[in-house]
């Protein structure tokens, strides 16, 4: 081949070559498929111009008549010449490549985050512009309740102010009034007695009673306290058992003296009632009401200690026969 011809060769080549790399940003997916062996050809290039360097300066120090055979044999130069420009080529080529996908792939996450920002920049205004029409809502339902408000005269007002002091102070009704009375003088049961004119509801009443005759016992008697659910007008509920449970019975014995109080009280009464009580037990006794005491809770001593129980004893058996209700039958 004559020495023009590798001329024309070598320009024809570079043109290719040329062309190619002008087109390598339209196929970035192709190019991205060889991008490692791309990233790894500079580093190849600077070792291979290295090795190519030290093994020059090796030969004109240790291979000169080598060297100088080169020159009769010019087949093994072009070899050795296409060799080296094919690899330069190649690193160059690969150089300029994987420079032109590392631009590639920045250009695309910035229009990526630019889109993003738009994105987030079109949702603020959207947020901003619904915050406006409530705003707008709210000042418009303000200009109709003024209106409303504008609406109240002189006239209506006196109207107005009568409807909420009905309201606000309702005419009072009839109250209930509970009371209670003991039956059966052996073995006294408990009564609800409904004195007033409507119906009273969740009746709640106490019995404490101490057994005096146990000295040693500072509390009263087990005996729960209940609640009777309504009572209509003028009615009575019971009788209520106050000592068949076993916790009660085994306290009693026939003569035994039982003294403390009862009470009786409503949410929606008129007041509480409050009785004073003294049974002989198996044989009768009697109850007396405290009427100044209105809360509805029993009366018994602040203090269950022996001193305190037998002041309040004898506080109750001062009662005087007048205000002492025996207890009868039904």
């Amino acid at each position: 081949m004559s020495r023009r011809w590798r001329v024309t060769l070598f320009i024809l080549s570079m043109v290719a070559a040329a062309g190619a790399l002008s087109q390598v940003h339209k196929m970035p997916r192709t190019l991205a498929a060889f991008r490692f062996a791309f990233d790894l050809l500079p580093d190849l290039a600077a070792i291979f111009l290295a090795l190519v360097l030290a093994a020059a300066g090796l030969a004109l120090l240790f291979l000169p008549e080598e060297l100088k055979r080169l020159e009769d044999q010019r087949r093994l130069r072009v070899i050795i010449a296409t060799v080296l420009l094919a690899i330069g080529v190649v690193f160059g080529g690969g150089g300029v490549v994987s420079d032109l996908v590392q631009k590639h792939e920045d250009k695309t996450a910035a229009a990526e985050e630019k889109t993003e920002a738009k994105k987030e920049r079109d949702k603020l205004t959207d947020q901003i512009g619904e915050l406006i029409k409530q705003q707008q809502l709210a000042h418009a339902n303000q200009e109709i309740l003024q209106a409303q408000l504008n609406t109240v005269t002189e006239k209506n007002m006196p109207e107005l102010l009568g409807g909420v002091k009905q309201i606000a102070n309702p005419k009072a009704g009839p109250k209930p009034d509970v009371s209670l009375r003991f039956v059966y003088p052996k073995s006294p049961a408990l009564m609800i007695v409904n004195r007033s004119d409507v119906l009273a509801r969740e009746i709640k009443w106490e019995v404490a009673l101490w057994n005096v005759d146990l000295p040693d016992r500072n509390d009263p008697l087990p005996i729960p306290v209940a609640v009777f659910d309504w009572l209509i007008k003028g009615k009575e509920g019971g009788p209520m058992n106050l000592f068949d449970t076993p916790n009660v019975a085994s306290l009693l014995k026939p003569g035994n003296r039982l003294l403390g109080s009862a009470s009786v009280m409503c949410p929606e009464c008129i007041r509480g009632r409050t009785f004073l009580v003294y049974l002989i037990w198996n044989e009768g006794g009697w109850f007396s009401e405290l009427p100044e005491a209105t809360s509805g809770t029993v009366y018994i001593p602040t203090n269950f200690s022996k001193d305190y129980r037998e002041a309040y004893f004898r506080m109750i058996e001062a009662i005087p026969n007048k205000s002492r209700i025996p207890i009868a039958g039904r």
